[in-house]
């Protein structure tokens, strides 16, 4: 099994997409899922992206660390 996490940057990045982001969605299903995080791992490192239902998201990648 394999843990993603997210640094204390990158959470503080998308708690201020989540908070911000003016999202047209009133309704996302009975489950939620109007937030979703993305983890795309590569050979160099893992790129994070925060999404939303409606489309929108917020790269958290730190490209630094690659």
């Amino acid at each position: 099994m394999k843990i993603f996490e997210i640094d204390d940057k990158a959470d503080e990045i998308a708690e201020h997409f989540i908070v911000t982001h003016d999202c047209p969605l009133e309704y996302t299903g009975a489950i939620g899922g109007k937030i979703s995080y993305e983890f795309v791992v590569t050979s160099i490192g893992v790129g994070i992206t925060v999404k939303c239902g409606c489309g929108e998201s917020e790269d958290l990648t730190d490209y630094a660390s690659w």
